[in-house]
């Protein structure tokens, strides 16, 4: 058994054209340290650390990684990680199910064993069998990565693909809008989100990655005085108050502040 149950997000990385750029904007919002090792072909991984404690990753996008992005006119998006027990085993059930493997499993030096795979609408995710690392050491605070959710189109679809393969379960409500939670053991650990006609046909399905912020709207703020642009400004939900952001280089992700911290 590892550090965390089979099914959880555990991790996050991101890959970038620049990867200064990418070091300085996130360490400046966050407040994050981070370190470089070497990943091979003269290139680096950028681990990035709260008080200690490991947050998420960063790496110099490939140019074949991004001439594929360009062609479908789509900003980088963050890797969510999905821990699992055996991440061959688990891939070789993603093609009968529909899904595809985008990469098949590689060991990462000592640090463990992962593959890339997409679920049947396309989006993509990462499975992360736990080798000296266990992925990500906090979550739920400012500062580090409080929740991971599918938008996609045909949410029924998703819950069946993803409970065939990892063995989630969900909890569903219908107000204010449709939203399924996944539940792995007694744990709820993200969500679904079924796009409504009022999404742009140019948006695929995908995976969202949240970050935790203190406070939300001065977060905003900053990711503007970093170069950075909003998407979604600051808005109440259930939970708290979100808001979607682009870092300087175009990335996407979220920024929200929890009534409770969990």
């Amino acid at each position: 058994m590892g550090t965390y149950p089979h099914g959880l997000f555990t991790y996050t990385d991101l890959g970038v054209p620049d990867q200064e750029a990418g070091e300085r904007f996130y360490s400046r919002l966050f407040g994050w340290s981070f370190e470089r090792q070497p990943m091979g072909e003269g290139l680096f991984y950028t681990s990035f650390f709260l008080d200690g404690d490991t947050v998420c990753g960063l790496y110099p996008e490939r140019p074949e990684q991004r001439a594929v992005r360009e062609q479908f006119e789509a900003p980088p998006m963050w890797m969510s990680y999905i821990t699992v027990d055996n991440v061959d085993l688990v891939v070789a059930t993603v093609p009968a199910l529909g899904g595809r493997v985008l990469a098949e499993p590689f060991d990462v030096f000592t640090s463990g064993r992962m593959a890339a795979i997409s679920d049947p609408e396309g989006a993509a995710v990462a499975l992360w069998q736990e080798g000296e690392s266990p992925g990500g050491t906090v979550f739920n605070m400012p500062g580090s990565m409080t929740w991971n959710e599918l938008a996609t189109r045909n949410a029924p679809a998703a819950m069946e693909f993803y409970e065939k393969l990892l063995g989630w379960k969900y909890e569903s409500q219908t107000e204010p809008v449709t939203y399924h939670s996944i539940k792995v053991g007694e744990r709820v650990n993200g969500g679904m989100i079924e796009m409504t006609e009022e999404w742009p046909d140019s948006i695929p399905a995908h995976w969202m990655v949240y970050f935790g912020a203190s406070d939300v709207d001065a977060a905003v703020v900053s990711v503007e005085s970093l170069g950075g642009s909003i998407s979604v400004p600051p808005t109440d939900i259930m939970p708290g108050r979100f808001a979607v952001v682009h870092d300087d280089q175009g990335s996407i992700f979220t920024l929200i502040t929890l009534n409770e911290w969990l």
